[in-house]
């Protein structure tokens, strides 16, 4: 019987932090509410992005095995950076981008940062699913729902931001009558679409370097990194939901 506690409650662990998470941003959502089928949806590619992941970061540590020792600080740079960070990061957004850019109902600003964080969630729930079936630990559990969840999170915030920014430009450019003000309204929207993935990338490439060297000076920045991280996530939130407004307004 004991067991069968300690099962539920390591699973609950590893379940609920999502769930919070996603319950948070969604109810921050003043305008109008996005329909639960697109935000399961978002959520199915979030988790199914994980397995895009996986097919490209696995040959890409054998290709960087080919040129690096695998306990060379070059080696980790280029693996959190390249294929953690940047592939990831990539991945949520395709499905993000695939699932609402035309989507009629991607009508608020705000829509942006609550598509972008039930991807992110999805994804977090599937990776924290695989590492706490691998470990069984309840500490394992417990460390990443109060870092790799919100870190997840923190990265779906920055990167709805930047999306709902340049979805905003998009538009303008589209219905904007200068020629002149509209080439300007499509850079800017090129140029935050980039911004999109490269900042959560950057941001989670971080992230993993610093789990990577073990010492408490490290140890010390990671924490400071993630309190910042959330801190900064939670204000964009706020502010995006009190500065809500239509899209192409």
């Amino acid at each position: 019987m004991q067991q069968i506690w300690e099962v539920a409650v390591l699973w609950a662990v590893t379940l609920i932090p999502p769930l919070i998470l996603m319950v948070r941003v969604y109810t921050q959502d003043q305008m109008e509410k996005e329909s639960l089928r697109l935000l399961a949806k978002l959520f199915a590619g979030g988790g199914a992005s994980v397995f895009f992941a996986l097919a490209f970061e696995y040959p890409g540590r054998q290709l960087l095995e080919k040129f690096l020792t695998w306990d060379s600080p070059v080696y980790w740079f280029l693996s959190c950076f390249l294929l953690v960070g940047w592939i990831e990061e990539l991945g949520k957004f395709c499905f993000l981008r695939s699932f609402t850019w035309e989507n009629p109902q991607f009508n608020y600003r705000f829509d942006a940062i609550v598509y972008s964080v039930f991807v992110a969630m999805g994804f977090a729930l599937v990776e924290n699913f695989f590492y706490v079936a691998a470990t069984g630990s309840l500490g394992a559990a417990l460390g990443r729902g109060l870092t790799a969840i919100p870190g997840h999170g923190a990265f779906g915030v920055f990167m709805g931001y930047y999306y709902g920014t340049a979805r905003q430009y998009h538009q303008a450019a589209r219905n904007c009558a200068n020629p002149v003000v509209a080439k300007r309204c499509f850079r800017k929207y090129r140029q935050y679409l980039v911004r999109s993935i490269a900042l959560p990338a950057l941001l989670h490439g971080c992230y993993d370097l610093c789990l990577q060297v073990e010492q408490w000076e490290v140890t010390v920045v990671f924490v400071l990194f993630i309190f910042v991280l959330d801190l900064v996530a939670v204000y964009q939130v706020q502010r995006g939901s009190q500065c809500d407004g239509p899209i192409g307004q």
